[in-house]
This record gives structure tokens, sequence and C-alpha cells, in this order.
């Protein structure tokens, strides 16, 4: 009778608290809703206004508040829509946690930043050029230049994420990332586009400019020497590490330069290169090194074999200096070198037999007084005429002396007035007749002087051919024995470049300055072509850095307009020139960089 009774009053209660309070309710179906709304869900819970209908609270580690699974596909364990259908905010922890993959349907928005991302682009301050850039795709970091979730991006196209992405230095426009060797080689490839439309009116121009040294360290004083084929030679002493050494690139006539090369094999420093060839390629160097004295080495190159093994060619304990080289057409040389031991000094001289090589050194001056700074010519023959600076009593004096028919002759003084004389330079046409010129002070002047040797009398009587504060003279003759002399003149406050032409028949002419004016000019070098053609290069002072200038004089035209040869960002200095039959040229020089001093090039065809 109790239980009857019990079952009775639950019910009661049940369909009490259905009928009159609607807050909890269960259908015929059994499905039981929480609230005020009755839409026949399994289980629903309705809060009231501003209120929340479930708290969950996940009372263990590990526990969770709501936890809501799903076995089937296509359904959802918690599942919400309109506004927002899961809404989650934390202080400390997560507002929504995820453990596997998430899936978004639609656009994703991130107001704020998002954890564990920072947009950082690569560093390329570092960059290798040689070997591009390499960027993988973890490197790729800013989520606003990617489309969608799959991360196509239209810059990319198809882009295998997986194996990065290289860019090489070719798709890199801006020159200033290319090394030295790239600008070379682009700089060559526009040059040889300028050549084609050059050569089609048939003018001598100037090239570009390029670099022809080796490696880094800087590179100073620079020689060329020009065969009447075309092919050239230069050598330049160069700073590696602790040393300086002595380079040599070779320029192919219609080929171009080639690769630099280390010249000479000891561990001292070496300085003074000289460089003459032949008219068939074939070329020897000539420099002193310091091996415990000052020491005279050669080096050869055959068009066959290349360079050969530097040699000492000189002879003593003592030091040898200023060393000089000429190269005749059939590749026979001769060397002459200053030669100091202990207050005295002499100059020396060494052949080269091109079928048995170097024979042994003798002295070649008076030696009545030290003797300095030698100079030489060579004759289509091999006959060679040397000049150099002789000490008489307190007076300094140019002196000379000729080898021909297999020897030294005696030395003999070329030049007059009680005024000490210096610098004297040599050149000789192809039969062996020369001309020299040296500075000399007469009176409290500075004059240039010239005397002529001819084949058949000798020495001619020294003469003036420029007056006035007139120094570092240079000259060149042409194979008919036309020559050009040009020097330096101090005028006022200004240095000048001046020319004077000796004529074969009447003489020489009237001095004229052949620069620009535009600044103080240094150091001119000349060469002149078998037809009687001349180029001039100098260094001036354009400011606030030095460039090299040139000037060209025409056979029966005279000489053209100063114009700068480079105008390079550092200063130049040290030109040398050198002219082949046709009169084609080649300009060496050196060239400051902001780091490093580079030797320079340029052609005239």
């Amino acid at each position: 009778m109790k239980k009857i009774c019990f079952i009775f009053l639950v019910s009661i209660f049940l369909i009490g608290a259905t009928v009159f309070a609607n807050d909890i309710y269960i259908d015929g179906s059994g499905n039981m809703e929480i609230g005020t709304s009755n839409t026949n869900a399994n289980f629903e819970v309705t809060g009231a206004s501003a209120e929340d209908a479930i708290v969950g609270i996940g009372s263990g580690t590990g526990a969770a508040g709501v936890y809501g699974t799903n076995t089937l596909n296509n359904n959802y364990g918690i599942l919400g829509y309109d506004n927002y259908g899961v809404f989650g905010s934390s202080s400390t922890g997560w507002a929504g946690y995820f453990e596997g993959n998430a899936r978004v349907t639609g656009n994703l928005t991130v107001d704020g930043s998002i954890t564990g991302f920072a947009e950082t682009d690569p560093v390329f301050s570092a960059w290798n050029k040689s070997t591009g850039i390499s960027i993988i795709e973890a490197q790729i970091t800013d989520l606003n230049h990617f489309s969608n979730a799959d991360e196509t991006d239209p810059v990319f196209s198809a882009w295998d994420k997986s194996t990065g992405i290289s860019i090489s230095e070719s798709q890199v426009s801006d020159i200033d990332k290319y090394s030295r060797s790239e600008v070379d080689a682009l700089l060559a490839s526009l040059q040889a586009q300028v050549d084609a439309l050059e050569s089609q009116s048939g003018a001598m121009h100037w090239g570009m400019y390029r670099v022809v040294r080796a490696g880094t360290g800087s590179a100073f004083d620079p020689q060329v020497s020009v065969s009447s084929s075309g092919h050239a030679v230069v050598v330049w002493r160069q700073h590696n590490g602790s040393n300086y050494d002595i380079y040599a690139n070779r320029y192919i006539a219609a080929t171009g330069w080639g690769v630099p090369e280390l010249l000479d094999s000891g561990a001292g420093n070496a300085y003074d290169p000289q460089v003459s060839i032949d008219s068939s390629g074939n070329a020897i160097a000539v420099w002193r090194q310091y091996d415990g004295s000052s020491v005279v080495y050669a080096n050869r190159y055959d068009v066959a074999a290349g360079w050969g093994t530097a040699e000492v060619i000189d002879a003593g304990s003592g030091d040898s200096l200023s060393p000089q080289i000429r190269v005749d057409n059939s590749g026979n040389a001769i060397a002459v070198w200053e030669y100091r031991t202990g207050p005295a000094a002499e100059i020396y001289a060494n052949r080269y037999d091109a079928a048995t090589g170097w024979g042994t050194p003798e002295v070649i001056d008076a030696g009545t007084g030290n003797a300095y700074d030698p100079q030489i010519s060579i004759d289509s023959s091999g006959d060679v005429t040397a000049v150099w600076e002789q000490l008489s009593g307190l007076t300094s004096n140019i002196s000379a002396n000729r080898y021909a028919a297999g020897s030294w002759g005696t030395a003999v003084s070329i030049e007059a007035g009680a005024g000490d004389s210096y610098n004297p330079q040599i050149g000789s046409d192809g039969s062996g007749n020369a001309i020299a010129v040296w500075q000399q002070y007469t009176g409290g002047s500075l004059d240039v002087y010239a005397n002529r040797y001819d084949i058949a009398t000798g020495w001619d009587t020294a003469e003036v051919i420029g007056t006035g504060a007139a120094y570092t003279p240079q000259v060149s003759v042409d194979s008919s024995g036309n020559a050009i002399a040009v020097w330096e003149k101090y005028a006022g406050s200004t240095s000048d470049i001046y020319a004077n032409r000796y004529d074969a028949v009447s003489g020489w002419g009237t001095a004229l300055m052949i620069e620009a004016a535009v600044g103080d000019s240094y150091s001119p070098q000349v060469s002149v072509d078998s037809n009687g053609n001349a180029i001039a290069v100098w260094e001036q002072y354009t400011g606030p850095t030095d460039d090299i200038y040139v000037n060209r004089y025409e056979s029966g035209n005279g000489w053209s307009t100063a114009e700068p040869l480079e105008l390079g960002t550092g200063s130049a200095y040290s030109p040398q020139v050198g002219v082949d039959g046709s009169g084609n040229a080649i300009a060496v020089w050196v060239q400051d960089s902001e780091t490093t001093s580079d030797i320079y090039a340029n052609r005239f065809y």
C-alpha cells in the first residue's frame, strides 16, 4: 500500500511540474527540455534574458566543462550558428583551443596579432651574390600575401613550397650588387655593341675602360708594351697580404684580354716592373725584388708555352735598382739597371738571346762617377742605345752607350752646359737612329734638352726644345725617324702639358700646350705609331680628384683637343700608353676606389 502511494505522488509531482511551472518538460517520446520553449529537442536548455543557459565547469586536470563528441560523418559534437555560434572568452588561458586539424569554411578574420608569428623579411645584408638567394617557406610569414588557406600566391604561381625559392643574380637588376668581374662582362658586352655601331663609320675611337688586374689587393705601377701587330702585355705591382708581387695580363689582338697571372716566385717584396713585347707577341718582364738585397728578376712569355719561371739576371751582392727592358722583333732583348755597392753606383746590362737565353751582366757606364736611372731603346736589328745620368764631380750629366754588332761601345757624354741634368729618356727608329731628351738647369732655368744619334755620324749637339720650369720629358720615335716629345711645364701657379715634334727633314718645331688647362697636369707619356701619329696621356687635376686625359697627334693635321679618358669617382694616376703599327693604342693607369686601387685599361682603335 505504501509503495503504490509513493508512485502516485511522484506522478502527481511530475504532472504538476509540467503543467504549472513549464521549467522542465518531458514529452511522450522521452525528449527533455529545461526552460520556457518546447521545440522537441533531445535536450534543450534555454536561459532567460541576459542569462547563461548552461555553465560548464571542469573540476579537475583534463576535465571538460562542456564536452561534445560525434562519431558520425557530417555531424557535430557542438554546433553553433547565427551571430556567435560559439563564443569563447578568457583573460589568462585559451578562448578556444583545437588539438588536431582545424577547418575554416568561409572567411577567417583575425583581429589583433597572431601569437607565434613575426612578419620579418629575409635578411640580405650578408648575401653572397655568387650563390643567389634561397628563400624557404618558413621565412615567408606575411599571411596577407596569400589569397586562401592553401597558400597559393599569384606571384609564385605553381611554386613547390617544399623546395623554397631560388633567385639567381642575373634576376637582380641593381648593378651595384654585381661583382667586379660581372660588371666587366657587362661592359664588354656593351662595348661589343658599341664597336659594331662605330665600325660602320670607320672613325677611330676609345672604347670602354675595364679592370685588368686580379684579386682584391691594391695594385700600382702599371707598364704596357704594344707590338706592331696589336698584341700587348701589361705588368704591375700588387699587394697580396703582407707582400707585393708582380702580375701580368695579356691583350690578344682581335680576341681581347686574358687572365692575370703571377710572375714572381720569391718571398720578398717586388717593385718597379717593366715589360717589352716583340712583333709575334712574345714578351719579357723585369723587376727588382728584395731577397736580402735588391735583385733583378726576369720572366719570359712565349706565345706557345705561356709565362716561364722567374730567374735572376743580375750579378754581385749589391743592390740592383731601376731595371729596364727592350725586346727586338726577333725576340732578343737587353735589360739594363742601376747597380749599387756601398756608395758606388754603376749601370749594368745583360742580353737575352732568343736561342740560348740570358748572358753575363756587364758594366756599360764610363766609370768616372756614380751612374743612375738608365733608359734604353732598341731598333729592328736588335741594336740598343742606352742613356743614363752620370755624376761628374759635383755635376750630373747625361751619358750614352750603344750596343751594336754583338758588343757594347764606349760611354760618352751627350749634353752640354754647366747645369745638372736629370731624367733622361730615349727612343729609336727602325734603322737605329735615336733621340734622347732630358731636363737640365741652365742659368737658373729648368729646360728640356734633346740630342739625336745618327747611325752614320754619331751624336749631334744638344739643343733646347722646351723652356721655363720644364721637367719629366718623354719621347717616342716613329719608323721614319720623326719624333714627339712631351713634358710637364710649370707656368705661374699651374702645371701644363707641352709637346714638340721632331721632323726627320727639318728638325724640331715649336713647343705648344696640348692639355685642357682645367687644372694642374702631371706625368705625361707619349707613343708614336709607324705613320707618325701619336697619343699622349697624362694625369690632370679636375677637382676633387685627378683624372686621366688624352690627346692625339695626327700626322699632317696636328694635335686634336684634349679629352678625359676616364671620369671615375676615385683619383686616377700613373698613366702609360703604347701604340701598334696601325695606330691602335692601349692606355693603362691606376684608379682608386673606396677600398682599393685597380689597374684599368682602355683601347683606341
